[in-house]
């Protein structure tokens, strides 16, 4: 019993880490773009976002 506390604790704890690492990688995208581009990569973050 106390294993699933655990295991749904790490599942939780790991997306949120997920959820923190997306705008980082959005960061990270729109600096090797060119800045008219920047705002097509920020849709696509978005996107990942809802569809995670």
């Amino acid at each position: 019993m106390g294993s699933s506390v655990l295991d749904n604790f790490w599942v939780i704890v790991s997306s949120v880490l997920v959820f923190l690492m997306q705008p980082g990688f959005m960061c990270l995208e729109s600096g090797m773009t060119r800045s008219k581009n920047s705002i097509n990569v920020a849709i696509k973050n978005l996107a990942d976002f809802v569809f995670l």
